[in-house]
């Protein structure tokens, strides 16, 4: 097993070392990229979660007064033009 060996007044490590340190860098980096991916999903979710709730709070709207649809419709026809639908 070789010996851990650091430099004085340095703050990096040099010359041979054990492995571990390279299981341990890589365990970082795949557990950095876990939670990155997992932060994704949740927002992803959040976002849908917010589409949902507004979906609902207009379609209660529009089953109160009829003209909360027709400016839906509206927005909904100006969207698909300016896309080029």
């Amino acid at each position: 097993m070789a010996t851990i060996r650091l430099a004085p007044g340095a703050n990096v490590l040099t010359g041979t070392h054990h492995g571990g340190v390279d299981r341990i860098s890589e365990g970082a980096s795949l557990l950095a990229q876990m939670l990155q991916t997992a932060i994704k999903a949740l927002e992803t979710w959040h976002e849908a979660r917010v589409a949902a709730h507004n979906d609902a709070i207009t379609a209660q709207l529009a089953t109160g007064d009829h003209r909360v649809l027709a400016e839906l419709r509206a927005a909904y026809c100006h969207n698909d033009l300016r896309s080029g639908k």
